[in-house]
């Protein structure tokens, strides 16, 4: 079931970087104060300014040479983490940052277009709404599987956030045609199982859909309401993201979704199989329940054995 709330932006984006880092996303740092470690490991909170001139004195250059450095480092970083780390140090600099980070969203490497776009967030410079809506046009972004990967989805996802913080009406257009395209795909993730056999793509694609509607909400034009076949909301049970609110879909249909609820009950996936049998025994139907009846004959032994006590609870209901 998606939850709206206003910690949606926050859970989504906290899944999608704790694939990206693997090892966890350590200790919190405080917006706006970037962190530095002493010889002692002890933590050492700046303001921005002290952080500047501090970096300044490290690089030994202008501005633009420690920005130039930091955007080398974030190139040959070799993790998310290390990159993370840079992005931190690149927003000291504030909107003088804004034309090298604009420059690096046309990196080859996924993963520094990524965080050029997450800093670019950060920095809410109208300068870089064109390249951030460019950015939602990448070939590729919106395959499955053998598509794009993480790095590639980590630069839609982070340009929508951007584009949601800059408010700048003219990214809409973009972000109606990214959506429905995301939409499109994630569809057919369900129909073909690939929430199971690429999980963490999944996550990571569920995250940008809702990114999205998000960005469009707030630009003032909320996004319609998906609707389904009954065929996609059984294609939905076996997802752990959706599958409540499928059944919820479901059972509100009724009878007219008995047929292929209970062809669904062939499903080689037991967990799916054991919620369309739920979603039986919710409707309660005579025809709900003849396809019950059949699937206690049925050769899936977990089917029978569910049917069974599905059948075993509406007699005893309908006792009371």
């Amino acid at each position: 079931m998606r939850i709206e709330s206003t910690s949606v932006r926050c859970t989504c984006t906290v899944l999608l970087m704790t694939i990206l880092l693997s090892s966890g996303c350590g200790h919190q740092v405080q917006e706006g104060r970037p962190e530095e470690q002493t010889g002692m490991g002890e933590m050492v909170l700046e303001t921005e300014d002290e952080a500047r001139k501090r970096l300044l004195t490290l690089g030994s250059g202008s501005d633009g040479e420690v920005i130039g450095q930091l955007l080398e480092d974030l190139k040959e970083g070799q993790n998310a983490r290390e990159r993370y780390a840079v992005i931190r140090k690149l927003l000291v600099f504030g909107e003088d940052a804004t034309g090298p980070l604009i420059r690096a969203l046309d990196d080859s490497d996924p993963y520094v277009r990524g965080f050029a776009a997450f800093g670019l967030q950060k920095i809410e410079d109208r300068r870089a709404v064109e390249p951030l809506i460019q950015r939602l046009q990448d070939e590729g972004i919106f395959d499955f599987g053998d598509g794009p990967g993480l790095g590639t989805l980590f630069v839609a996802h982070s340009a929508a956030d951007a584009l949601e913080r800059l408010g700048d009406r003219s990214a809409v257009p973009q972000l109606k045609i990214a959506l429905e395209k995301a939409r499109a795909r994630r569809k057919l993730a369900w129909q073909q199982g690939d929430y199971i056999l690429n999980a963490d793509e999944y996550v990571a694609k569920e995250g940008l859909v809702q990114a999205l509607e998000r960005a469009l909400s707030s630009l003032g034009a909320p996004p319609p309401p998906e609707s389904y076949s009954i065929e996609e909301l059984i294609a939905q049970l076996g997802d752990e993201n959706v599958w409540l609110d499928a059944m919820e879909k479901l059972t509100a249909m009724g009878d007219s979704a008995v047929p292929s609820l209970a062809e669904a009950l062939q499903c080689e996936s037991d967990t799916a199989c054991n919620r369309a049998i739920e979603v039986l025994a919710d409707i309660g139907s005579r025809q709900a329940i003849q396809a019950l009846r059949e699937a206690t004959k049925g050769p899936n032994r977990s089917v029978r054995y569910r049917a069974m006590g599905a059948l075993e609870r509406l007699e005893s209901a309908s006792e009371k």
